[in-house]
């Protein structure tokens, strides 16, 4: 190992050496070619000064001398042989003959001070030869041998150094390729016996005792959780739709929803792809009359009661409601069967009426008292001024105006506020009167497409009719025979001040049982549902028959209909029976409306009126 080392030392001392040779010969060099230049410069000055000196020395002579002396001269441009320098000398040399020459002649006129001759200047010619001075060569003795190092050297040296040849680094790199091999098969093969190990658990049944049974069926945790899957996998069987739709922002675990007939009002809001039940129940402590849904905040459910309560259920608290009004003095005593949201989505109220005409408008926010609250007197009628208002509606675009159904079968306009001639209240003087009993459901034609019809009220009543009105400013300019003053049969019944009995301009009367509700289509402006006692539903189109409807189904066939609602686009239509169930039927293309059709109705309306 110590020969070698030592066999290495004399090496790079070779290198060396050889390094030391390269840079001496370079500077050798160096200082030939820097010798060289300063004697080229030397002999430039010499004979730089040289010319200098000669042309100083002619310019020195007066200009009338020379003219003297050039006549009796050679010509200028002949120069005498005679005095030409043999070119075959040194430079030097004929530099100072002609220095010499030109220096002679004054000593000459020096010396005869006797009698000054004129001069006379004779003309020359020279050469000056510039020749370059001998290179000198200068030898260094040297050796030239190569300086490569061979490939075992540089290994060795390497090896010597600690560093891994290419070899080894690809030796090392396979080698931990196979290691990561290894340690994945067996992280895989670790994997799968755990996955086997757990499916063989999973696959034990674990059978709980009484007890056991019990605690689980107690913990209102695992209660929730079962309500939620079980619904989950009843619409995955149910429908072809997204189950995992969470129609709550956010959910309590803090109530028992497995017991929802405690109570003895119940509401039930349906999804239509779960049809076998409910996706939310909520509870009442009386029973619930009438429901809808808050259209400005899509969590929020309002119901009215029997006992005169006002309520609001949160969807994201399920069950019980988070709002509800006092009986008592404040609000309703008396049964709700009309509610209605008016307003806009800033600035909206709840208008709710009992059946003893008690009129209310309630913040939902703040349900402890009515905002205001008005009680509806008839002082025309000839028994009682009472009022039993069954059922009431606003027209889309008014909401101080309304119109209100009474247990009698007639049909009111009343105010909220005090307008320009009428007070706050009904407005007895004008009885809209065409049923013989109850009224049992009102609506006014919506607001929407290029006509309005807002001004068309429909209406069903137990005496199996459905009518159609229209307000007296409309009649007076289009029948006025259609309004009836107190001298007439209408009349009758009144006393004291004069009032007007306001008729009908069409009346359906193809039932053969009570008829529990009416509705106009959102969308279609001729079209117009009915749900009456035999439990069919029955859907006409004016456009085609005023008379007689265009669809007929029978529900359920022995159960009244109590209910019907559209849909925002029209096109299903839901109703309920007595018997407890919800049926939703699809109206298909029936429901879509032409462009035709708002002015074929126009022209239906008029003819009604004016017939």
């Amino acid at each position: 190992m110590d020969d070698r080392k030592d066999e290495l030392e004399k090496k790079r001392a070779k290198l060396a050496e050889l390094r030391r040779a390269r840079e001496e010969r370079r500077l050798a060099l160096m200082q030939a070619k820097a010798s060289q230049s300063s004697t080229q410069d030397i002999n430039r000055t010499d004979l730089d000064n040289l010319v200098n000196s000669l042309v100083g020395a002619r310019g020195s002579v007066e200009k009338p001398d020379i003219a003297k002396s050039i006549q009796g001269s050679p010509s200028l441009g002949e120069p005498s042989r005679a005095l030409l320098p043999d070119t075959s000398v040194d430079s030097n040399l004929a530099t100072n003959a002609t220095v010499s020459i030109l220096r002679s002649e004054p000593e000459t006129n020096k010396s005869e001070p006797e009698a000054p001759k004129a001069q006379s200047l004779t003309s020359f010619s020279t050469i000056i030869l510039d020749l370059p001075p001998k290179e000198k060569l200068v030898y260094n003795k040297s050796f030239q041998t190569s300086t490569e190092i061979e490939e075992q050297d540089i290994l060795e040296l390497n090896k010597s150094l600690g560093l891994v040849s290419q070899q080894e680094v690809q030796e090392k790199i396979e080698e931990a390729i196979q290691a990561e091999k290894l340690k994945r098969e067996a992280q895989e093969a670790e994997e799968l016996l755990q996955l086997q190990l757990q499916k063989q658990s999973d696959e034990q049944i674990l059978i709980l005792n009484e007890e056991e049974q019990n605690v689980v069926l107690s913990n209102s945790n695992f209660l929730d959780f079962f309500e939620k899957s079980s619904r989950l996998m009843e619409r995955a069987l149910d429908e072809d739709y997204d189950i995992t739709i969470d129609y709550s922002d956010s959910a309590t675990n803090d109530r028992n929803v497995m017991a929802p007939n405690d109570s003895d009002g119940l509401v039930a809001v349906w999804n239509v792809n779960l049809k076998s039940r409910p996706e939310y129940t909520f509870c009442s402590p009386s029973d619930v009359l009438k429901i809808s849904f808050n259209e400005f905040d899509h969590n929020m459910v309002i119901g009215s009661t029997y006992s005169g309560q006002i309520m609001i259920w949160d969807t994201r608290t399920k069950l019980f409601p988070v709002l509800k009004t006092l009986p008592g003095a404040y609000g309703h005593t008396q049964p709700v069967y009309s509610l209605k949201l008016v307003g806009t989505k800033n600035a909206h109220q709840l208008v709710t009426c009992s059946s003893d005409g008690q009129f209310c408008s309630w913040q939902l926010d703040m349900l402890a008292q009515p905002i205001e609250s008005i009680t509806l007197h008839n002082p025309n009628h000839s028994r009682t001024d009472e009022v039993g208002v069954t059922c009431l509606d606003f027209s889309d675009n008014e909401s101080s105006s309304f119109y209100l159904g009474t247990q009698e079968g007639d049909m009111f306009n009343a105010n909220r506020y005090d307008r320009a001639g009428t007070k706050a209240g009904l407005v007895s003087t004008d009885i809209y009167r065409g049923h013989s009993t109850v009224v049992s459901g009102l609506h006014i034609h919506p607001l929407f497409g290029p006509t309005d019809f807002s001004d068309v009220l429909a209406t069903s009543s137990f005496d199996y009719t459905c009518k159609l009105w229209r307000p007296k400013s409309v009649l007076k300019a289009s029948n006025p025979n259609l309004i009836l003053n107190s001298s007439s049969e209408y009349g009758s019944v009144t006393h004291g001040s004069k009032t007007n009995a306001i008729m009908p301009i069409h009346t359906l009367d193809v039932f053969e049982d009570y008829v529990y509700d009416v509705k106009w289509s959102p969308v279609h402006p001729s079209v117009l549902a009915t749900a009456d006692g035999t439990g069919n539903l029955s859907i006409f189109d004016l456009n085609e028959d005023t008379q007689i409807p265009m669809v007929t189904e029978t529900v359920n066939e022995g159960s009244a209909l109590s209910k019907i609602a559209f849909n925002k686009t029209g096109k299903l239509i839901a109703a309920g029976s007595v018997n407890g169930n919800t049926t939703i039927y699809d109206l298909g293309e029936f429901g879509a409306p032409k462009q035709e059709d708002f002015t074929k109705f126009s022209r239906i309306l008029n003819t009604l009126t004016a017939n």
